[in-house]
């Protein structure tokens, strides 16, 4: 049994509905007359459902990250690989121009890898935003879920229904980067002439 903390010699019996909380006989003769309310027991058949979908919505965005986590993991090997034939090109170049052109070669050598560097540096920025976003997805649907299979008191589910349906609407509605924020292209530009 739960007791009320505004009436602590009643028991919790009733739902608002409107102010989303349990109350007593006498909580709702003082506090919420007006309001539309229903047993405590039937506000968790009514609510479960809600929040069951909202879960489900919200899960379903783990397969568009993971999706781009992979595009993000493909454009980083691919700019190593790019990086080594940007490389070549480079010395082929220069070693036509030899020692006269030794110093240049260097400085576009560490410009491309400081292109790549900095491409690599967004994209693992990325990858970390995403995989966070990923793991509150599951901590979230994960805590709905143990929510709502724990049938040890009928009012836990009740009491926390509210802030779960606001992490997990947070979640759905959360814009997350999945395009990569940079490309697989470095470029070996000769501007002498």
């Amino acid at each position: 049994r739960r007791m009320c903390k505004a009436h602590p010699d009643k028991e919790l019996e009733l739902y608002c509905e409107k102010c989303e909380t349990l109350m007593c006989l006498d909580g709702m003769v003082k506090d919420h007359w007006n309001h539309n309310y229903v047993l405590a027991t039937k506000a968790n058949e009514s609510h479960i459902p809600n929040v069951k979908e909202l879960a489900e919505k919200v899960k379903g965005k783990q397969l568009t990250i993971e999706q781009a986590l992979e595009k993000i993991d493909k454009i980083r090997s691919q700019l190593g690989k790019q990086r080594a034939a940007e490389e070549d090109k480079v010395r082929t170049e220069f070693s036509i121009l030899a020692n006269m052109l030794h110093q240049r070669e260097s400085e576009l050598l560490d410009a491309i890898k400081q292109e790549e560097n900095e491409k690599q540096g967004i994209l693992q920025y990325q990858r970390k935003k995403l995989e966070a976003a990923l793991l509150r997805i599951r901590k979230e649907c994960e805590k709905a879920n143990t929510t709502i299979a724990d049938k040890s008191s009928p009012y836990n589910f009740i009491e926390n229904k509210s802030k779960i349906v606001h992490s997990l609407k947070q979640l759905r509605d959360e814009k997350f980067p999945l395009d990569p924020e940079e490309d697989d292209f470095l470029f070996f530009v000769n501007s002498d002439p």
